[in-house]
This record gives structure tokens, C-alpha cells and sequence, in this order.
């Protein structure tokens, strides 16, 4: 069988095919020298992002902490001047000798506005007494809304709507 390539030697073929291999190795030697700086420096600049995130987030949460801490000091002191008023407002109620049993009043000397105060609102003297305070009871078990109570009694209505509150609040209620 006639062959259309010329003869040649093993040797120099094995020879040819060790020159490509090297140069085709040092080729990719050259190749992966080249690129991986660029790799490496686009990874470090990766890390360096992701490590001034979590510096972010660690400052962040620090900060939520920080405020955490102070509104729940806030929120005692607020509950300690919450307990001091209730017990401003319990001993109020206990001057006033209200019986919770009954939901009466004992008589009392001094002055005292009645049961149905005028309409205009005069009060028979500028102070508010434990009288005054008294007289808010009769007047909402009659019906009247805190609006006409404080109207009556000269006093300002978020303070009758406190004082009929707490009252309910503490168990001083029919």
C-alpha cells in the first residue's frame, strides 16, 4: 500500500511532540501567572468590601443596642413616676374616705360643692380640695359624660377622665 507521507523517525516525532507539550505547558504557566493576580486582586477587593460591611453592621447593631438600653432606661424611669403618681392618687383616695365596698362617701365638714352644681361652673372657693375630687363621683353615677363634669367643676377634663379611670382601675367601681 502506497503512503502519501513521507517517511519519518520516531525520534524526532517523540522530539516534535515534547517541544509542543512545553511550549503548550508554558503557555499555560504564563497564562495562569497572568490572570490570577487580577483574580486575587478582585477576591481582596471582594474581602475588603465584605469586611467593611460587617464593620457597618457590627456599628449599627451597637447603635440599636445603645438605644435599646436607653429607652429601657427611659421606660423605668417612666414606670417609677408612673407607681408615684398611683400612689399619689391612692392616698388622694383614701383622704377622700371613699369606701369601695360601697361606693360612698361619708359626710364631711368644710366646704363642699352639691350634688347638682350650678351650671355656670362657680366653685365656692379657687382651691381643689379633696371635696372637689368627691364631688366628681355623685356626679358621673348620675350620668352626667366627664365633658359636663369638668364644665361643673371647673376643672380640666383630662383630669376628671384620670380620676374616673384610675377609680375604675383600682377596683373602685360598682
Amino acid at each position: 500500500m502506497p503512503s502519501f507521507l513521507p517517511p519519518f523517525d520516531l525520534e524526532i516525532f517523540a522530539l516534535f511532540q515534547i517541544t509542543v507539550d512545553c511550549l503548550i505547558f508554558g503557555l499555560l504557566l504564563y497564562f495562569l501567572i497572568k490572570i490570577r493576580p487580577q483574580a486575587t486582586a478582585k477576591i481582596q477587593a471582594d474581602i475588603l468590601a465584605l469586611a467593611k460591611l460587617i464593620k457597618q453592621s457590627g456599628m449599627v447593631s451597637q447603635g440599636f443596642v445603645a438605644g435599646l438600653t436607653k429607652r429601657t432606661e427611659e421606660i423605668k424611669d417612666l414606670l417609677a413616676r408612673l407607681a408615684e403618681k398611683e400612689a399619689a392618687l391612692t392616698e388622694l383616695l383614701q383622704r377622700a374616705k371613699i369606701d369601695p365596698a360601697s361606693q360612698t362617701t361619708p359626710a364631711r365638714s368644710g366646704p363642699r360643692l352639691p350634688e347638682n352644681a350650678p351650671a355656670n361652673g362657680s366653685r365656692p372657693d379657687s382651691t381643689r380640695s379633696d371635696d372637689i375630687y368627691a364631688t366628681i363621683i355623685p356626679l358621673a353615677e348620675q350620668g352626667l359624660d366627664e365633658s359636663e363634669i369638668a364644665r361643673r367643676l371647673q376643672l380640666p377634663e383630662a383630669e376628671v377622665h384620670l380620676f374616673l379611670k384610675f377609680r375604675k382601675l383600682t377596683g373602685r367601681t360598682k
